[in-house]
């Protein structure tokens, strides 16, 4: 089944829907970057997305780095 999140920035309303599982998983973490509850500025969804980039990209290294060593073996 499918949740609907409501999400403002800069004043604006977006609303998503998702499947349940994934619903809390979206929230859990973006509670860490912003409000579900309150108007966010364009500001706070940007520097969000950058720390999720960074992460996403740290993963890669990480990742590379175990497949290299693997490699090794």
């Amino acid at each position: 089944m499918a949740q609907k999140l409501t999400l403002c920035f800069g004043g604006h309303l977006f609303e998503v829907s998702m499947e349940d599982e994934y619903a809390e998983i979206f929230k859990q973490e973006a509670e860490k970057d912003f409000s579900l509850e309150k108007d966010n500025t364009i500001k706070t969804l940007l520097f969000a997305y950058m720390q999720k980039c960074l992460e996403y990209r740290k993963l890669q290294d990480d990742v590379t780095a175990i497949t290299e060593k693997i490699e090794r073996l």
